[in-house]
């Protein structure tokens, strides 16, 4: 048994010699993200650091009181809109099928994946946080309580629902209004979410999560008594901001409503949350993926739709694992680098940029028998390194043992001001905002690339794109990013007019940036 034990510490020091130290995973770690705090958390739980993971699923849960793959590693389940252990719920006889789903998660590999018949919790059993933050000026600053009851009064959109979020916002303003605003969320004669929604966008983009998720908690729960499409529609946009699994099932039921654009807002949301592709997303494919993963971690969905034979979804979660730096994504790489599928393929080029910092020459568009070879030399590259791989940004990499024969790089570069734009829409980490400075800094530069973000599928870039061209040329030709794609042409063509007087556009650049 010494001799066992002995071998397995010198294969645990060799394993760290060659991977990550906690330092370096700590350092790309956002300790503000609770998302972010979950995966290193895992990473530990992974590595034989139990106790440090322990205090870190302590920290996500301080960050967001209902993470449930936090909750569920620490064998806690949730009984009605309570989390305790699984001890206390036995006490109290009550675990009910959600109960058992979320224990499931915490004692077994498959991360509590809910059984067959036994569907995730409803928009109204979802446990949200709606305790009503502390006011620290309780009866003074009337002034706000004037702008909180003049929001449901104001149009949407307008110049003086801008100015009352504006107002809200201000630093001075803010610790009152945020708890005012939740609690005037629960009251039932206060019919207005629009503004609380673009307060979560906008707190999202500073990376104000933590207050972001709670006030989105208190925006699902009031949405189920407004009958305003474009508040819903807001929603739903805010929903994918935050990337909430919690706000599922509200999705799900949008995506029912009367309305077009609210159907289609709740499914480019549920879209962003699940990975899965739009034109997959019935209310049927998207409650039986709430089932499966409501309460597992955000790590085990992504390692399982990794699986999937629609390479849409598994490049999507390959995108987001590229951040955990997980191996898997690699095969999966190669295989849709393989396939008929030009987006995809580029997708697939991107993902193993950022994992290696190189791409091999393989044009993603080129017949399958022009870009073969280069893409088994990068899969061999990949299987005689990939026991001493390190990622790029670490102390140490072995990136650099590639020659530059075998590195060899596209004749037409990417612009980097439209794959800013494509990132305007990302939810992982500070991309969205760092793309937002770039754009911001190249001013008039970037005009060609954002007016390609007008035409983007994501509403949100659209969104953030304009707001970017109105900021950087000083002009403002009326746009609505939730508007269909006929009612956009006029306000796009405007923009592109402009553009061409200022030189800043020629014939050449034109089509919509791609997702």
């Amino acid at each position: 048994m010494r001799c066992f034990q002995g071998v397995l510490i010198l294969f645990c020091s060799f394993s760290l010699l060659f991977g990550q130290s906690y330092e370096e995973m700590e350092r790309q770690t956002d300790m503000n993200d609770p998302e972010a705090v979950f995966r290193l958390a895992q990473w530990c739980a992974e590595n034989r650091m139990p106790s440090r993971a322990n205090q870190l699923y302590a920290r996500v849960i301080k960050l967001d009181p209902n993470h449930v793959g936090a909750r569920t590693a620490r064998g806690e389940v949730l009984v009605g809109n309570r989390w305790v252990s699984k001890s206390v719920a036995e006490k109290m006889g009550q675990q009910s099928s959600q109960t058992n789903a979320s224990t499931g998660a915490a004692a077994g590999g498959n991360a509590g994946r809910a059984t067959s018949g036994q569907p995730g919790p409803s928009a109204r059993e979802v446990g949200w946080d709606l305790r009503i933050p502390d006011d620290p000026s309780p009866g003074e600053n009337d002034v706000l309580d004037h702008v909180i009851a003049s929001l449901p009064k104001l149009s949407n959109d307008s110049q003086q629902m801008s100015n009352a979020v504006a107002t809200l916002l201000l630093p001075e303003n803010w610790p009152s209004a945020f708890a005012r605003l939740c609690a005037a969320l629960q009251r039932d004669d206060f019919l207005d979410i629009y503004a609380a929604t673009e307060i979560i966008i906008v707190l999202q983009r500073e990376r104000r999560f933590r207050e972001a998720k709670v006030l989105l908690g208190f925006a699902a729960r009031a949405s189920e008594r407004i009958n305003d499409a474009e508040d819903l529609a807001h929603f739903a946009m805010a929903a994918a901001a935050v990337r909430e699994r919690r706000a599922v099932p509200r999705l799900i039921e949008l995506l029912g409503h009367a309305k077009p654009e609210v159907r289609e807002e709740a499914k480019t949301a549920l879209a962003v949350i699940t990975r899965l592709p739009p034109s997959d997303l019935t209310p049927q494919r998207a409650q039986q993926w709430w089932n499966a993963n409501w309460s597992r971690s955000e790590e085990a969905v992504l390692a399982e739709q990794l699986k999937s034979q629609d390479p849409a979804v598994a490049i999507a979660a390959a995108e987001i694992l590229v951040e955990a730096r997980n191996p898997d994504i690699f095969p999966v790489i190669f295989k849709a680098l393989r396939g008929n599928d030009a987006v995809i393929g580029r997708r697939a080029l991107d993902v193993l940029r950022r994992a290696t910092g190189m791409d091999w020459g393989i044009d993603p568009a080129a017949p399958l028998d022009q870009r073969i070879k280069r893409i088994e030399h990068a899969e061999k590259w990949w299987q005689e390194n990939r026991q001493r791989f390190t990622w790029p940004g670490l102390a140490s990499t072995t990136s650099s043992a590639v020659s530059e024969s075998t590195a060899k790089t596209p004749s037409a570069p990417p612009d980097p001001d439209l794959e800013a734009v494509n990132k305007l829409g990302s939810t992982m980490g500070s991309e969205a905002v760092q793309a937002e400075t770039r754009l911001r800094g190249r001013g008039r530069a970037a005009v060609a690339a954002l007016l390609k973000g007008l035409d983007h599928e994501n509403p949100l870039v659209r969104r953030r794109a304009y707001d970017i061209l109105r900021e950087v040329s000083k002009r403002d030709f009326p746009f609505d990013p939730r508007a269909n794609e006929q009612a956009r042409a006029a306000s796009v063509s405007a923009w592109r007019d402009w553009a061409r007087q200022e030189g800043l556009l020629t014939d050449t650049d034109s089509g919509p940036a791609e997702p």
